[in-house]
């Protein structure tokens, strides 16, 4: 019988089997945090903040500063809702200040215009008052509101503004008969930049041409730059050119018929953009500062013997009477003048017992 070899099997090895290390699990990579969900959450308490604050209160103020009357309260109030939507900067300032998005919207009916972010003729914006405040809610106007709310005024009739490069053909200058301007876009390239224009053509037939250079117009950036240290986003990219045809308008006005309107667009202007050279001067040396409550509680005061009915009548009919809108339209130095008259008035109803409701700006 044959014998069947096996082949041995191999010796084994007296070290122990080494199994290979499970490896290590690694921590997930953080995640950064979600700016959009935060700007969602800031645009959405911005958005109740809107809810709260424009109720009917704010809907009787709105209305009663209104310049015209083709302003609507809902209409604006969902401008608002999507200016919020589309801007988390002023998501920002309507929760460090909730009531000045109501001031803002005041200030935009006083000028007659719509906020209408497709019309582009006031903007509401967030911006700090000083360094270290906290943010608030402004209104704030484009040359294009200013020419329009001017224009409805019936002070100026015809306001042409534009920019001059060096390729364009433009000359002006004054003849016997009045200021003259002729002016006519170049067909191709334009070159670099000259400077703007503004035509005015006034309602008694009277003309205003104003002209500002580049280093002018470059002195406007420069102080606007220094105010907030830094170039601002308007003086930047697409938005330069407005800004400049903006600066040419607003040098204009001081040339222009005195008007309510104009005075409360330069205090609009000197609230949202203050051009300061730091040496206490503003540039253009247009600043014109109205009366505010403190004022008008120190009117009050001097005329105790008025009920709030006959308080309002008498201060506006002193507004009126200088050709004011309205008491709030009354620069801060008229402010004496106006206190003593009313004063002076209430003296001769006291001696002659005359009712206080009479016409107190006779």
């Amino acid at each position: 019988m044959a014998k069947i070899k096996r082949t041995p099997a191999p010796p084994k090895d007296d070290k122990p089997e080494v199994k290979p290390a499970a490896a290590k699990k690694s921590a997930p990579p953080r995640q950064p945090p979600n700016r959009a969900d935060k700007g969602d959450k800031v645009i959405g308490t911005a958005l109740a903040l809107c809810h709260e604050k424009l109720g009917q209160g704010a809907a009787a103020k709105y209305n009663a500063a209104r310049l015209v009357n083709t302003l609507r309260w809902q209409t604006e109030k969902m401008y608002v809702q999507q200016l919020v939507q589309r801007s988390e900067y002023l998501a920002q300032a309507i929760c460090q200040s909730p009531g000045s998005l109501v001031t803002a919207l005041q200030d935009a009916a006083n000028l007659g215009l719509s906020i209408s972010p497709q019309l582009g003729l006031i903007y509401l914006i967030g911006q700090r008052p000083k360094d270290g405040l906290p943010l608030e809610v402004y209104a704030k106007v484009s040359y294009k509101g200013m020419e329009q709310a001017v224009l409805a005024s019936g002070t100026v009739t015809s306001i042409n503004t534009d920019l001059v490069y060096e390729n364009d053909r433009f000359e002006s200058g004054v003849t016997i008969d009045g200021p003259f301007m002729n002016y006519q876009r170049a067909r191709g390239e334009r070159g670099a930049l000259e400077g703007a224009f503004c035509q005015a053509k006034y309602a008694n037939g009277d003309k205003h041409i104003e002209w500002m250079p580049l280093k002018d117009i470059e002195a406007c950036k420069a102080a606007a730059t220094k105010a907030m240290g830094k170039v601002p986003p308007v003086w930047a990219g697409d938005f330069a050119p407005e800004q400049q045809k903006k600066c040419c308008v607003r040098r204009a006005a001081k040339h222009w018929p005195n008007s309510p309107v104009i005075e409360r667009l330069i205090h609009n202007f000197d609230a949202t953009n203050p051009m300061e050279f730091g040496d206490g001067s503003v540039l253009e040396g247009e600043s014109i500062v109205l009366i505010g409550d403190a004022q008008i509680e120190e009117m009050r005061k001097c005329l105790p013997l008025l009920n709030d009915n006959e308080f309002s009548f008498w201060t506006e009919m002193a507004a009126k009477s200088r050709k004011y809108e309205s008491v709030r339209d009354i620069p801060m130095a008229r402010f004496e003048e106006v206190r003593d008259a009313l004063m002076h008035r209430m003296e001769l109803v006291q001696k002659n017992k005359q009712p206080p409701v009479e016409d107190p700006s006779k």
